[in-house]
């Protein structure tokens, strides 16, 4: 993999989600753009509509590389995310939560542009963060 897709991983992840900077993605992604998790929005203006509702509903985000592996076309990333929930989320009201999550990223590459994304962050860890569940709710 090339110096320019290790950039590439680092500007989505750190500038994107972390600082909602959405002019990054223009550079970095292709319009054709396939987003493969769950209920996400694929193509740039739908990359830049999830980073925006995501930072309606929380503040304070940061990430943080733990981790990578590369390849040729593609990147494995490990991440730490935290933030603070500042607004509403899944019909949740704003609880000034502070929430740590990791999340674990696939990038695929063609012509040094993202192609692909494998999103896999610790949901269960966020909603538990958030209170909509507790832990002696799971283990009673």
């Amino acid at each position: 993999m090339k110096k320019d897709q290790v950039s590439s991983v680092r500007k989505i992840m750190e500038e994107v989600f972390g600082s909602a900077d959405l002019s990054i993605i223009d550079q970095h992604v292709t319009d054709s753009f396939i987003e493969h998790r769950f209920a996400a929005n694929g193509g740039t203006e739908g990359l830049k509509k999830t980073i925006t509702q995501l930072h309606r509903s929380f503040s304070n985000f940061q990430y943080v590389s733990q981790n990578s592996v590369l390849d040729r076309h593609t990147a494995w990333t490990y991440y730490k995310a935290t933030a603070i929930q500042s607004g509403t989320f899944m019909n949740m009201p704003p609880s000034t939560n502070y929430i740590s999550i990791e999340s674990i990223d696939i990038f695929r590459f063609e012509n040094l542009l993202v192609v692909d994304h494998w999103g896999i962050p610790d949901r269960f860890a966020a909603m538990m963060q958030l209170g909509v569940f507790n832990k002696k709710e799971l283990v009673s």
